[in-house]
């Protein structure tokens, strides 16, 4: 286990992680102080508690709003995807249909030459 320390709101903090999240954890304490500092500029000092619990619920409630965005953004994708699927099943309808005109006027193509042969 590593150890890394963050300080919010000018107090330190020892936070053990696994091997290979001390900057992860860094960067999530800084973003944890920057919330906080909001917070006091907004508040005044109301209690470390107290602070800590308002950006705890603060970002949660950020994580909540992009999780909705996700789940959003993940329902119109499958819209889209499904959408794409039937237009590349009608383009393969259409291809085929095309395909198979242009073989009969190839067919007829060589009758007419063959008739031509003939005469």
């Amino acid at each position: 286990m590593r150890e890394v320390n963050i300080v919010i709101n000018g107090q330190s903090y020892a936070i053990a992680c696994d091997e290979g999240q001390e900057e992860q954890l860094k960067m999530l304490g800084q973003m944890f102080e920057r919330k906080v500092t909001a917070l006091v500029a907004k508040l005044g000092q109301v209690g470390n508690a107290r602070l800590h619990l308002i950006a705890g619920l603060l970002i949660a409630d950020e994580l909540m709003d992009a999780k909705h965005k996700i789940t959003k953004l993940e329902a119109e994708n499958s819209t889209k995807i499904a959408q794409i699927s039937a237009q590349k099943t009608y383009a393969d309808h259409v291809d085929a249909e095309t395909v198979e005109t242009i073989l009969q006027v190839a067919q007829q193509i060589e009758r007419v030459a063959s008739n031509l042969e003939e005469a």
